[in-house]
């Protein structure tokens, strides 16, 4: 397991301070207790308890009186745990808030930036649970889990499809056969440059040629004709249409497309 760094930082959110140190990997740790704090929790020992899945490590830190206190702190996983819990309409601001101002400072050199200097080092993927990608899907589209996930954003795809897949088999929604067929077809995607192929112009929506995707890798994909009939059962990107035509992103001209959502929190039946 990765130990705290003495390496401190406290923002502020709404006149309530929020205290960030590092591990040795440099991924950030949140004081459980500002953050139950800021978020509303009566009984913050208790919102810890119910919600923070992972590991809550003690890591001692000076109080406004210099004295060292020991105090729990968290990875991002149980951040958002708490976050989703919260009762309060000011939760999806304070989210917002983490993924927009505070990660961003911590993860643009790799360290927080100081006067001097600052060391930079490559961050591991970020360990999310099933449970926790499906929580996540609904709150971000695909560029932004992204960015939380620190992995690119065909990545995310192909990250929150396993995730679902494997849900989806324990309750056996899908035959062996077809999830076979789509676990290939998404892992090949997964690979390929979504500037180049997502023809959709929303954010949620993945809208892909077929003929496109075979032309650029064809060899590595299952047959047609059968994949046409999985790719009506996907899951996660939750299919929507086939061959239907967008103004597309890329050509600004009509094209036949599948289309794929990829953030349940947008309007079923969406296009383009």
């Amino acid at each position: 397991m990765s130990q705290p760094t003495n390496q401190l930082a406290v923002f502020n959110f709404d006149n309530n301070k929020v205290r960030i140190i590092l591990d040795e990997n440099n991924q950030p740790l949140f004081v459980a207790k500002d953050v139950a704090t800021v978020l509303g929790y009566k009984d913050t020992v208790n919102a810890i308890k119910q919600f923070c899945n992972g590991v809550v490590i003690h890591h001692p830190i000076k109080d406004s009186l210099n004295r060292e206190q020991n105090v729990r702190v968290i990875y991002e996983p149980d951040l958002y745990r708490l976050i989703f819990g919260s009762k309060l309409e000011s939760a999806v601001r304070f989210q917002d808030w983490v993924f927009n101002e505070v990660l961003p400072t911590i993860r643009k050199t790799g360290s927080y930036q100081t006067a001097n200097t600052a060391t930079t080092t490559a961050s591991p993927v970020k360990e999310y649970s099933n449970s926790d990608l499906q929580h996540l899907k609904h709150v971000y589209n695909i560029p932004q889990l992204a960015k939380v996930l620190g992995v690119s954003e065909p990545q995310a795809i192909q990250r929150l499809y396993q995730s679902y897949a494997d849900t989806a088999n324990d309750i056996k929604l899908i035959d062996n056969n077809t999830q076979a067929i789509l676990n290939q077809f998404w892992a090949v995607v997964s690979q390929l440059d979504l500037n180049q192929i997502n023809h959709s112009k929303k954010p949620y929506i993945l809208a892909i040629s077929l003929p496109e995707v075979y032309a650029l890798a064809g060899q590595q994909l299952p047959d047609k004709t059968q994949l046409q009939h999985a790719l009506q059962q996907s899951l996660m990107p939750k299919f929507q249409q086939a061959n239907h035509v967008v103004s597309s992103r890329i050509t600004n001209q009509a094209k036949r497309c599948w289309n794929f959502l990829t953030n349940s929190q947008s309007q079923t039946g969406a296009t383009q």
